[in-house]
């Protein structure tokens, strides 16, 4: 899916085709973000898995640097997914803070922890 970047009008879904008629865009490019979205979906999903978390979904924000190729222009956190545990569906993501749900600062360090653990051993 593709969202315009865009605060006053609230971020809204937009089509390829308005992306290209209306926004200067090449179908090229979009084609590029898909491929880079689908290749970070499928180094996230066994990672978060293997923590024992679902990554139910998470948002890319992409850019291009001063050679005009695309690249990820932001980060990958518990503030740009929705990280779930498996077993309880106990939310540890940004809407612990958003919905009153319990300690952000706890639940992102469980994340970072049961992350390090994954990737250290």
């Amino acid at each position: 899916e593709f969202y315009l970047k865009d605060d006053a009008k609230g971020d809204p879904l937009v089509s390829e085709d308005v992306l290209v008629a209306l926004y200067d865009q090449k179908m090229s490019d979009l084609q590029k973000l898909r491929e880079l979205a689908l290749q970070v979906n499928a180094a996230l999903l066994p990672l978060f898995k293997t923590a024992n978390f679902s990554l139910v979904d998470f948002k890319l924000e992409f850019g291009k640097d001063t050679k005009g190729e695309i690249v990820l222009a932001d980060e990958i956190s518990p503030d740009t997914c929705r990280i779930w545990d498996v077993a309880s569906g106990k939310k540890f993501d940004k809407d612990l803070f958003r919905l009153d749900l319990g300690d952000l600062i706890q639940g992102y360090t469980e994340v970072r922890d049961r992350l390090k653990r994954v990737l250290n051993s």
